[in-house]
């Protein structure tokens, strides 16, 4: 009897371990299907406005998935935390004319029109205009 609960237990986590690796392969394989278009994507400017930087992004992001996904972004700006602008690296992506921080990619190319905004620290001089890495997060 107890040799047969350690077998049924061993086999539960097994199959546990299987279903996440699956997740984690199939999660990062729809990644790279969604790629930020650099040759046609622009940071155009920044604002910094009561205590924080908004930098304007123009992204075109291409969805090879067969299906629309919703994802997030983050930006990180390392430099320009060196040179006193911002606080922090990591600023989190907004859409320029809603506030949401939720994209919807339909299959194919998508144009987006992203704000990334984080927390000032004095400066006001942007290290240079290149666009900055880019993190996207697949969502639910």
């Amino acid at each position: 009897m107890k040799n047969k609960n350690i077998v049924i237990l061993v086999c539960v986590v097994c199959l546990s371990l299987c279903i996440g690796c699956m997740l984690l392969y199939f999660s990062s394989v729809q990644q790279n299907k969604i790629l930020i278009n650099p040759s046609q994507s622009y940071l155009s400017h920044f604002d910094i406005q009561d205590g924080h930087v908004y930098f304007y992004c123009t992204l075109t992001i291409e969805n090879h998935t067969s299906f629309p996904q919703y994802i997030s972004m983050a930006a990180l700006f390392s430099n320009d935390v060196d040179n006193g602008l911002l606080k922090n690296p990591l600023c989190d992506g907004y859409s320029q004319f809603n506030d949401s921080k939720v994209f919807l990619l339909q299959e194919g190319e998508n144009i987006l029109n992203v704000v990334f905004v984080g927390l000032h620290n004095g400066g006001t001089q942007k290290h240079d205009r290149t666009l900055p890495e880019i993190q996207i997060s697949l969502l639910p």
